[in-house]
């Protein structure tokens, strides 16, 4: 594996060229929470799909589910692990209430740690508000149907794929997905909107998330934070294959190379914000991987252009960060334009990491971790599922 004290030569040479041209790396493991079928007053089947990718065989597969994201019930796959090859999986889930709105998603563990398939929900019997029963159909061996313009998707292949960065110092959980609360947050609500029928991919980029502090205390522009944003970059275009002892994971590149078809939506908070533009900033002109992009939404961003044609609030700074010299590599802090379209860049008011000014540092810097309470969060997940229609 390169050094990460390298990745400024090296792998962000590697990133462009896997950005232009594809990649064909092994990914990790991968489950997809299916929409539940044969839903009645007090039962219904749940449905998912794993996936090895390539890795090592699932030797664990479950449904959890409850009355809330807590969840509480753990119900087996069907048929049982081991699993070397993608298997749609069920659990035959009965005594429920009816009117009860319940949460389900699959887990699956090849021996590397679980991975988590995104969360949904059904009503048994009676419709609940804001939420309606699934139509009753039969549970199927087979694959998902086609879905409109995108064609038909490679074998296991999810339609969506939702790739969160989180930010500085938050804690890889698996709880979120290793998103982060706040961007777990959008990739929920945009869940909620896009359609039902719709495989999902929930991933979280497992890098350290270092310390913003240390862009200071490190020297700003050098590091232990910028080999944590040239890290978080790297894996999110090119993964990892799981040598040397680390989980394998999957980037969007490795993820492409394997479903053309798929349709990416990249979010990401702070100093993940910068790691998604610090990647993507490296694409010289469309090519296999960005093509897949439906949506890039940035919240919080350090390195944040005001007017920009994707900036959305009214702060008139820059962010904390915003200085090209200060960039691994010296990468760019802007999206290349063809990428423009599908992004939208949200800063709070008085929030000083994206919009730098020294009263703001001093007294507003707590509105940097609200986001995941803001208004954005909704605008943000309805813009990316609309993009996904669109395409």
């Amino acid at each position: 594996m390169l050094s990460r004290l390298a990745l400024g030569v090296f792998a962000i040479a590697f990133c462009l060229a896997a950005l232009n041209a594809g990649s064909a790396m092994a990914g990790t493991t991968i489950a997809i929470t299916e929409p539940a079928s044969n839903v009645t007053a007090s039962g219904a089947f749940l449905h998912g799909h794993v996936d090895p990718a390539g890795g090592p065989p699932i030797s664990k597969c479950y449904f959890e589910y409850g009355v809330d994201t807590s969840y509480g019930g753990i119900g087996p796959c069907s048929p049982e692990p081991p699993f070397t090859a993608p298997t749609n999986v069920v659990y035959e889930l009965g005594g429920l209430q009816s009117g009860t709105i319940y949460h389900y998603r699959l887990v699956a563990n090849a021996g590397e740690g679980s991975v988590y398939g995104a969360d949904r929900t059904f009503c048994p019997g009676a419709s609940c508000i804001g939420e309606s029963a699934p139509a009753p159909v039969p549970p199927s061996s087979g694959p998902a149907p086609p879905l409109g313009p995108m064609g038909p998707p490679s074998a296991g292949c999810p339609e969506v794929a939702i790739y969160g960065v989180r930010g500085s110092g938050e804690e890889y959980s698996a709880r979120e997905v290793g998103m982060g609360p706040s961007m777990h947050k959008v990739a929920g609500k945009l869940i909620q909107l896009i359609p039902s029928s719709y495989r999902v991919l929930q991933a979280g980029v497992p890098y350290k998330a270092a310390d913003a502090r240390l862009a200071i205390f490190g020297g700003i522009g050098k590091g232990p934070y910028n080999e944590s944003v040239e890290e978080g970059a790297d894996l999110l275009v090119n993964g990892r294959d799981g040598s040397g002892g680390l989980s394998p994971f999957g980037g969007i590149g490795p993820l492409v190379a394997k479903c053309p078809h798929v349709k990416l939506v990249l979010i990401g908070l702070s100093q993940g914000a910068q790691v998604i533009t610090t990647a993507l900033a490296q694409a010289r002109k469309p090519g296999p991987v960005t093509r897949r992009i439906s949506a890039i939404l940035l919240y919080g961003n350090p390195i944040r252009l005001r007017n920009l044609p994707y900036d959305v609030g009214t702060n008139a700074h820059d962010g904390i960060l915003a200085d090209g010299g200060l960039q691994p590599g010296g990468i760019s802090e802007r999206l290349p334009n063809f990428l423009w379209p599908v992004t939208r860049s949200y800063c709070l008011n008085h929030d000083p990491i994206c919009a730098f000014s020294p009263e703001d540092f001093e007294n507003h810097r707590q509105v940097h971790e609200t986001y995941g309470d803001s208004q954005f969060v909704r605008q943000g997940a309805v813009f990316a599922d609309a993009a996904i229609r669109s395409d």
